[in-house]
């Protein structure tokens, strides 16, 4: 039953069937649906990967020249997707400072 609640699925897009079910669910309710990108050039968004150190989740193994085959892998798979959703809305990232790409974010909502 709908709430009436705001959804944020923070989500890596590597295939775009699985976001397209995501928009259909909402227009299924009526619910306005709005898909934002934090974007990042290939070599820095891997760069920012590399220093992270991690996949994400603390108890990872860390991040090794091991790995570069699958970061490639994902990075294409990622790319492909997001040519599926040009209505994706791109926010650029801005370095390491969080604030700036919200405000970004806030200003793609407010508009």
């Amino acid at each position: 039953m709908p709430s009436g609640h705001d959804v944020v699925l923070p989500y890596l897009v590597t295939n775009a069937e699985e976001v397209q079910e995501f928009e259909s669910i909402a227009n299924a309710y009526n619910a306005g649906y709005h898909e934002f990108v934090l974007h990042n050039k290939r070599a820095d968004a891997i760069a920012r990967l590399l220093k992270r150190g991690k996949w994400g989740e603390e108890t990872s193994p860390p991040l090794t020249e091991k790995d570069m085959p699958e970061i490639e892998n994902l990075m294409d798979r990622m790319e492909s997707a997001l040519e599926k959703r040009p209505h994706a809305i791109k926010i650029q990232l801005k370095g390491y400072d969080p604030n700036a790409t919200y405000s970004q974010l806030l200003q793609h909502i407010e508009s």
